[in-house]
């Protein structure tokens, strides 16, 4: 079992008791990952959780608006940009939170679709409770209210009933009864794989790619 105590700690200093929310991304270009759109709902979500904590771990060339954007916001405080770590801590960083975010959009401009992806799995195989994106490739894995929820990326009610939904009781979300938690807990190795399977201390095994 891996343990996020000491990473959660030192996200929501002071002992706050609030929920920890958990994108992890590559920070660059409009629609990857939808941040920005997260940001823009932790507002109305602060009235609801006033001690709720952000958190986003990556990096990238969109971090400066990003956190520029979080400060416009005056959510600030509540936003965690912890930057490029490896794949060796991730593990943790899911531990740690309560619900894993990932709001990816089509962007017409650029012609942005994210495919597959891996890290929303990663999330559901540390037996956390997903919020993705209607508009990418993750409904092909993800059934709506049954191993995790679908929200528009775009539509800031859904989205923020979605997170109060889930931050209500992210312990029952999670519990291994709960079809929510029943995911594969092992990554087969490959090209879109970056853990292979637990060792023998409980810890993952890691492909060596960083975010």
């Amino acid at each position: 079992m891996v343990d996020g105590e000491e990473l959660r700690r030192k996200w929501t200093p002071n002992g706050s008791q609030g929920p920890v929310l958990l994108t992890v991304g590559r920070l660059a270009g409009i629609g990857k990952g939808g941040v920005d759109t997260v940001l823009e709902s932790l507002p109305r979500l602060r009235q609801r959780f006033p001690q709720i904590r952000y958190v986003v771990v990556g990096d990238g060339p969109k971090r400066k608006d990003l956190e520029a954007m979080a400060r416009q916001l005056g959510v600030d405080d509540q936003v965690v940009f912890t930057g490029r770590i490896s794949d060796e801590q991730l593990p943790q960083c899911y531990a740690a939170c309560d619900a894993f975010i990932l709001l990816s959009r089509r962007v017409p401009e650029t012609g942005y679709y994210e495919g597959f992806g891996i890290v929303y799995r990663e999330a559901m195989a540390c037996g956390k409770p997903v919020i993705v994106s209607t508009e990418a490739g993750f409904c092909d894995y993800v059934v709506d209210g049954k191993n995790g929820m679908l929200t528009s990326p775009t539509d800031a009610e859904q989205i923020v009933r979605a997170c109060t939904d889930l931050l209500s009781d992210p312990t029952a979300a999670a519990e291994p009864g709960n079809p929510w938690a029943r995911a594969p807990r092992t990554f087969r190795a490959g090209s879109n794989s970056r853990w292979s399977s637990p060792t023998a201390n409980g810890a993952w095994s890691s492909g060596g790619r960083c975010c």
